[in-house]
C-alpha cells in the first residue's frame, strides 16, 4: 500500500508558513542572505502542475530568473532543485519546523 490510500482525499499543497520558513534562508544558487522567492522546482516532472509548498526552495531574485531562463544548464551550475528541495526538507527537520511525529505536509501520521 502507498503513502495514500485509494479514494483517500488528496493532501493539501499549501503551507504558507514553510514557505515563510524557506524564505527566511540563504538563497540555494548563491548562498546569498536576504529575503528570498520560495521556488517550486520545475522541469522533469510529469505536468506543469505546481508541486507542493514542501518541495520549495530558497532561491535570490537573480538566481530565480536565470533557473526560470535555463533550468537546465543552473542544474549543471548549481545541483538538482530536487536535492536542493530534499537539502532544505532536511534543514527544516532539524530547525524543529517539521515534527516527524505529527503529520507532515498531508501525507503521514501518527495517529
Amino acid at each position: 500500500m502507498g503513502i495514500l490510500n485509494y479514494g483517500q482525499r488528496r493532501p493539501s499543497l499549501k503551507h504558507p508558513e514553510y514557505l515563510d520558513y524557506v524564505r527566511a534562508l540563504p538563497c540555494c544558487g548563491c548562498g546569498v542572505h536576504g529575503q528570498q522567492q520560495a521556488h517550486h522546482p520545475i522541469g522533469q516532472r510529469f505536468s506543469q502542475a505546481r508541486v507542493s509548498d514542501c518541495l520549495a526552495i530558497p532561491l535570490c531574485d537573480p538566481c530565480h530568473d536565470k533557473l526560470h531562463e535555463n533550468w537546465p544548464a543552473w542544474e549543471e551550475k548549481h545541483g538538482s532543485q530536487w536535492m536542493h528541495a530534499a537539502d532544505t526538507w532536511e534543514q527544516a527537520v532539524r530547525d524543529g519546523v517539521w515534527n516527524l511525529d505529527k503529520k507532515i505536509c498531508g501525507y503521514l501520521s501518527n495517529g
